[in-house]
Formats: structure tokens, C-alpha cells, sequence
């Protein structure tokens, strides 16, 4: 391996650690609200663990099933 290509991955690499980081310290404002959107509520914490309210919003009830 040549060694502008191991910099490039070593780079690369610390790259998507840091954004890792990124997501885990952001998660709950950043990446849960976007997988929300794309995915749906009931797509990541299951149909049966939503609870929808009378002015449109919603509660989940078992936040182990998001981390499953």
C-alpha cells in the first residue's frame, strides 16, 4: 500500500469516527428527529408502543425497542 493511500484512509477513517461521535452526542436532537422522518415512529419503536394523542402528537412507550 502506498503511502498516500494509507494517509487517505487513516483520514478517512478518523473521519467517520469523529462523525460517529458526532451522531451519538447528537442523537436525541439531530439523528432521532431525522430517522424519524424518514422512517416513521412506529417503523422504529414498533406500531404497538406509539400512543397517539387527541392534538396530533404522539408518545412512545417502550424506548427498549428503539434501541433494539
Amino acid at each position: 500500500m502506498s503511502t498516500d493511500k494509507y494517509r487517505f484512509n487513516r483520514k478517512l477513517g478518523w473521519s467517520f469516527m469523529l462523525f460517529g461521535l458526532v451522531v451519538v452526542v447528537f442523537s436525541s436532537k439531530i439523528a432521532f428527529p431525522g430517522f424519524e422522518l424518514l422512517l416513521g415512529i412506529e417503523a422504529i419503536v414498533g406500531k404497538e408502543n406509539v400512543i397517539y394523542l387527541d392534538d396530533g402528537g404522539y408518545m412512545y412507550t417502550n424506548p427498549g425497542a428503539m434501541v433494539r
